[in-house]
């Protein structure tokens, strides 16, 4: 995980600054970070091929869209084609005309079909004839009269450019002119009752994304939100994790229908009843992390359980001082290990603590509670020895021994 430690660099932030956890995450990421992978003026991910969120590789066929089908150098399609093609060798069935084009066309906007005088309709295109809406319906009247299809596009003129969707999330350009919506949020928006006038602006403001495995949108989220999944999705991407849009889109969705003004104010209870899809996985990861950026070593250090990655460590450990009963014991504790972290292993400190957890529970059994140590002598020293020799006590039945149990401790 790059950067986590220098959280710790930083601390304490200024409690006054209203934008500080924006300028802990600017500083935590480089100018690298998800570089080629994140267009900052669109708002968009769009993991490339082999890149570091996917590191999946196109199809080996020329212009083939699709990702290879599991380790193959062909994509699910072109792999059935080779198989039944008459050659055996893949680099020479590559250079030979078999190979058919598909064209994904899902997702995708390709201009209309309609040019005149070297200019063309702006109006993305769909269907058999790559119309769009407004010249479909005319193709459609036309056809009825017996005009042919190379006579309409001689007679249709290009339209004006309708601009993109105004769905808050949305990437794609509109082609309904009385709502401004792509092919795709027009369905959503009659499926969701047609709202209109103030619903509808609530509702553009909530929609969830297109579904599309070559783009994943951060449009219409605040600046922090939107700062925080791209920190989270880099560290995901360090630790070597595949990360696919499909793996992240539903919860990010959620969390502009939401309107969160930070993805540590989600509810990720919210999300018990799914199990543990892809994306359940991906929103706990993402919580932790921001939650691992924005605390400091010094705060870290009052709390009676410690995350010990603040402290440079790895792993998910927590050190648990919650068992040491006595506050004044504890707080010793605390400091011994303020000053141990990091020269002992995790499993070393803990099971140190966790020694002077049983002392504690001995103190807590004698006069007083052990809550004044002015108090007490060798017979509480006594008492703890008896407790740590005992076969109960003992891993496997055997006593400790004195020298077993001072190293313990």
């Amino acid at each position: 995980m790059r950067n986590t430690n220098d959280a710790v660099a930083l601390a304490p932030v200024l409690a006054g600054s209203v934008d500080w956890r924006i300028e802990r995450l600017r500083s935590l990421m480089d100018e690298d970070w998800m570089a080629g992978e994140w267009d900052a003026d669109r708002q968009l991910i769009v993991p490339q091929p082999g890149g570091r969120l996917t590191r999946v590789l196109r199809c080996r066929v020329g212009e083939c869209p699709s990702d290879r089908y599991g380790s193959d150098p062909l994509c699910l399609r072109h792999r059935g084609q080779f198989a039944s093609s008459h050659l055996e060798d893949l680099e020479l069935w590559l250079g030979s005309d078999e190979p058919a084009r598909f064209d994904r066309r899902r997702g995708v906007d390709l201009a209309c079909a309609v040019t005149a005088e070297g200019r063309g309709c702006p109006r993305p295109g769909q269907g058999q004839w790559q119309l769009c809406q407004a010249h479909s319906i005319a193709w459609w009247k036309r056809r009825l009269k017996g005009v042919s299809f190379d006579d309409f596009l001689v007679w249709a003129q290009p339209l004006c450019d309708l601009g993109e969707c105004v769905a808050a999330c949305c990437y794609r350009a509109a082609t309904h002119p009385e709502t401004g919506l792509c092919v795709p949020h027009r369905q959503i928006w009659r499926d969701d009752g047609r709202p209109s006038g103030r619903r509808f602006n609530e509702w553009a403001a909530r929609v969830r994304q297109p579904v599309n495995s070559r783009v994943l949108s951060l449009r219409g989220l605040p600046e922090l939100v939107r700062l925080e999944l791209l920190y989270a999705i880099g560290c995901r991407a360090d630790e070597q994790v595949s990360v696919v849009t499909g793996g992240m889109r539903p919860w990010i969705d959620r969390l502009r229908a939401t309107g969160v003004t930070s993805v540590t104010k989600f509810d990720l209870s919210d999300l018990d009843d799914v199990g543990d899809a892809g994306y359940v996985r991906f929103a706990r990861f993402s919580v932790d992390r921001v939650c691992l950026a924005y605390a400091d070593a010094d705060a870290e250090r009052a709390k009676d359980v410690w995350d010990l990655r603040l402290f440079g460590c790895s792993g998910h450990r927590h050190l648990d001082f919650t068992a040491i009963r006595q506050r004044w014991l504890r707080e010793a504790v605390k400091g011994w290990a303020a000053t141990t972290v990091g020269r002992v292993g995790d499993g070393v400190l803990s099971h140190r603590v966790g020694s002077i957890s049983v002392l504690s529970a001995v103190l807590a059994s004698g006069p007083g509670g052990g809550e004044d140590p002015t108090v007490l002598g060798r017979d509480d020293v006594e008492r703890f020895l008896t407790r740590v020799r005992a076969p109960s006590f003992a891993p496997a039945g055997r006593p400790l021994g004195a020298s077993g149990t001072c190293q313990a401790i």
